[in-house]
Parts: structure tokens; C-alpha cells; sequence
């Protein structure tokens, strides 16, 4: 009861609560196609942040025409070396995925055969160093063969 004589009963009122939508991080190290993995990670940023647009990664990447990452998606644009480092920037690419993506450019715009297998190499070295504790041997479990334009070469990508 209260000063005043009236006994008082809280009114709990259970409101309803909807889980946070987890966002999965794009991971770039599971990419073999960098295409596929600005399409995945331009509709996470756009999750994260409703109000980003084409636009808005063009002027933070500091690219002039707006249309230019639609146009890289569908392959009608090539993303030269420099291209690529401003779209990891407006992507917020930490150091090492930003590596591994312009890689993965390198690896996909490469026409010629050993050229694009040393990339190749590289994109796996890259992988196992993300992929494996310090402590860690060499695992050769997981490794699967990438068909590429190399011919009779054989490249290997872990995945």
C-alpha cells in the first residue's frame, strides 16, 4: 500500500523481442570468383547499412561514375590494379582480405598460363595462412582441383 492507502500493483508489460538478425561475414577466402564476391559483399554492407547504394561506394572508393561497380558486376567493366584497391577501400576490406582480393582479380584478368598459375599459388598460400593456427602442418586433406584456362596445367585451391 502506498501513502495514500491504495495498494499498488506493477503492470509488467512483456513486450516481444525479435532476435538480431545475425549478418554471416562474406568471407573473400572462399571466392574464386571476385565478381560473385562484390555482388555477396555490396548486399551484406547494404544489410549492415540500409542506406548504402552504388553510389555511395563510388564516392567512398572515390570513383567518379556510379555506375561503375554494376557495370564490373556483370562484366562489361574490367577492375584495373587501382580500380581494385579503391573498391577494397570502399568495401572496408581489412589488409589481408584486401590482398587476397586484388589477387583474385589478378587471377580471373591473367590470360597467360604461368602467370596465372604462380597467381594461382599465390591465392593459396594466401588461403592456408588464413586458414591454418601458426602451429599447424601442412594439410593436404582439403585440397581440390580448380579447372581453369591453363590447359593441361593443374592448379590446386584449398578450401
Amino acid at each position: 500500500m502506498n501513502s495514500l492507502g491504495i495498494q499498488s500493483n506493477p503492470v509488467h508489460f512483456q513486450t516481444e523481442t525479435s532476435p538480431t538478425p545475425t549478418i554471416p561475414e562474406t568471407d573473400v577466402f572462399r571466392y574464386e570468383d571476385y565478381r560473385a564476391y562484390l555482388r555477396d559483399r555490396f548486399a551484406e554492407m547494404q544489410m549492415l547499412h540500409p542506406g548504402f547504394s552504388q553510389r555511395g561506394l563510388a564516392r567512398k572508393a572515390g570513383i567518379a561514375n556510379p555506375g561503375f561497380f554494376n557495370e564490373v558486376i556483370k562484366g562489361r567493366r574490367r577492375l584495373s590494379p587501382a580500380a581494385a584497391l579503391k573498391m577494397a577501400f570502399g568495401l572496408d576490406l581489412p589488409q589481408e582480405q584486401k590482398d587476397f582480393f586484388c589477387a583474385l582479380i589478378e587471377f580471373t584478368e591473367t590470360r597467360e598460363p604461368r602467370a596465372k598459375l604462380a597467381v594461382s599459388q599465390r591465392l593459396n598460400a594466401m588461403r592456408d595462412r588464413k586458414s591454418k593456427p601458426a602451429h599447424a602442418g601442412a594439410d593436404r586433406s582439403r585440397e581440390a582441383p580448380l579447372e581453369t584456362a591453363l590447359g593441361n596445367t593443374e592448379v590446386t585451391v584449398r578450401s
